[in-house]
């Protein structure tokens, strides 16, 4: 959460540690925006869940 409020994709209030609904429209967004996925769901194409390549994109720009 804390990554996706840095990066203006979730509200800076929002960061509960809970893994809801607004924190995955967040992600979805952000795999989105890094053109990862951009459609189906979680189970199809892992839409919105912070899978191997959503964690490997995150992993590149966290140092920046």
């Amino acid at each position: 959460q804390l990554f996706l409020i840095k990066r203006g994709f979730l509200a800076s209030r929002r960061n509960t540690g809970y893994f809801g609904l607004i924190t995955e429209a967040a992600v979805r967004t952000f795999q989105c925006q890094q053109n990862i996925v951009c459609k189906g769901n979680r189970y199809t194409t892992g839409w919105g869940v912070v899978g191997p390549k959503t964690r490997g994109v995150l992993n590149t720009l966290k140092g920046n």
